[in-house]
């Protein structure tokens, strides 16, 4: 039996090549034990495994707008020149070598990984904007780049150096002033190239220097906060989408969130331009209210484009509040967890919480203690009429809608990270699920190391004089003996 095998023209070449690479590979594992033929097949089958899982996620993926049919259709400024982020276990895309240098932790036990993580890209950014990279993780140097999940360090890296930054500093605070006077003009000497933007009230006063306008935004390259905790809030209120990295220098009360101390900002500065420094990316809630006229239209919990929901709602770094205000009475809040509904609360309130703003208002109301990298939703009843209303915590994937009944005796007040305080009437409802944009906060050292720190620091978490030892020649073995006999 005879077998032919017909190429056309146009294909010949392209056989052969593909001929020659196999034998090539195959000739070459022969000589190598570490490298074998199976190992190639079974990585052409891995890949080919990402690659539809990726096509999947596009089709599934509230990242981009459901307009755009194709990656050639996306803008530019959507792919680089800011902080990207993708849908939670997606794989991350290629986009024909537009991410420069894109590596974080890998996965423990896993192909796919279950929290989102956000990155700067090459892009269409503007030609002297520079691009922070989130290289390798520092405990496995071999992890695979395109699957990521939380990360335990996280380098900084700049491939242009930076040259647009924002300084905001605490309200109404004249030694936070003159403090961020003498870093802007520090800055400014030490890196020519340098522009130093700053808020317009803060321009009032210091008027040498560039205020900040709306088309600044996302020119950014990255923050610098003077402040305590509500300064760097203030900072994420700016930005309802992507956001800058942002180093900030403790100058409150608490500084929970602002790891650096003023005295020291040249050199932590330096180290943050010349790339020395961490990045932690702290989740963010995406917050809408939803009137009941839009609620009996099926207006933004069932809508198709999640993009556009989030993208119009606000963005929330601590924790959404829903109280009963000056009304006697307690707040009646139905609680639905993907459109079912789980409980009705009866108390005081509500805080639903994410993973910083667990050690806020959440603590004080018997929230637990959780770590800014895991990703969930924290759900604290405020002083609840039953006692085994415990608070939650729920996956980063839940859709929380909290609506007051249309029977309500009396409406409730809402307001997000201490802000935009808002009433809701009877129907009303407010819908909260965790944010593709979180925001990258610069870290000394090891986010862990520096978290427990601040705990045992600023809460004095387990902090009591230690156990006395038994001195020297007590044996109370023999003690014990003696007191029986």
């Amino acid at each position: 039996m005879r077998v032919e095998i017909v190429i056309e023209d146009g294909l010949i070449v392209p056989f052969l090549a593909t001929i020659v690479v196999i034998s090539a590979f195959y000739l070459f594992s022969r000589n190598f034990e570490w490298l074998n033929f199976s190992i190639l097949i079974s990585f052409w089958k891995t890949q080919s495994k990402l690659v539809q899982d990726q096509k999947d996620a596009y089709k599934n993926s509230s990242t981009f707008n459901a307009n755009k049919k194709s990656r050639g259709d996306l803008d530019k400024s959507e792919i680089g020149g800011g902080i990207m982020s993708y849908p939670v276990g997606s794989v991350l895309p290629n986009f024909n070598n537009s991410l420069l240098d894109v590596a974080s932790a890998s996965c423990n036990g896993g192909s796919r990984c279950s929290s989102p993580v956000m990155f700067y890209g090459k892009g269409g950014s503007p030609k002297n904007q520079s691009k922070p990279l989130f290289l390798r993780n520092l405990d496995d140097p071999e992890s695979i780049p395109s699957l990521t999940s939380s990360p335990r360090k996280v380098h900084l890296r700049w491939s242009i150096s930076p040259h647009m930054i924002l300084m905001i500093k605490k309200w109404n605070d004249p030694e936070s002033t003159k403090i961020l006077d003498v870093v802007a003009s520090w800055l400014i000497s030490e890196y020519e190239s340098v522009k130093v933007v700053v808020e317009e009230s803060t321009f009032k006063e210091l008027p040498k220097f560039v205020p900040l306008e709306k088309s600044l935004l996302d020119r950014i390259d990255f923050i610098i906060c003077i402040g305590g905790d509500g300064t760097l809030l203030h900072a994420s209120s700016l930005f309802s989408k992507r956001i800058p990295p942002i180093i900030a220098f403790n100058m409150g009360s608490l500084g929970f969130l602002t790891p650096f101390e003023i005295p020291t900002f040249r050199e932590d500065i330096k180290s943050l331009m010349n790339g020395d420094l961490f990045v932690t990316h702290r989740m963010r809630l995406s917050c809408k209210i939803l009137t009941a006229k839009e609620l009996e239209k099926d207006l933004g919990v069932n809508s198709d484009s999640e993009e556009e929901e989030e993208d119009s709602g606000t963005q929330v770094l601590n924790e959404v509040v829903i109280d009963r205000g000056s009304h006697p009475y307690l707040t009646n809040l139905r609680c639905y967890c993907d459109n079912h509904l789980v409980t009705t609360v009866q108390a005081d309130g509500l805080i639903v919480a994410s993973a910083t703003g667990s050690t806020a208002y959440s603590l004080s109301s018997g929230g637990s203690l959780v770590h800014p990298l895991i990703p969930g939703i924290l759900f604290t009843p405020i002083c609840p009429h039953s006692l085994s209303f415990r608070p939650v915590l729920l996956p980063a994937s839940t859709i929380l809608r909290i609506q007051v009944p249309s029977d309500s005796r009396c409406s409730a007040w809402v307001s997000f990270d201490g802000r935009n305080r808002q009433e809701l009437q009877p129907g009303d409802s407010v819908l909260i699920r965790c944010s593709r944009y979180t925001i990258p906060a610069v870290s000394r050292t090891n986010e862990t190391a520096e978290w427990f720190m601040k705990l045992a620091e600023i809460f004095h978490w387990n902090v009591r004089a230690h156990q006395k030892p038994f001195p020297v020649s007590r044996n109370p073995e023999a003690e014990h003996f003696a007191s029986k006999n």
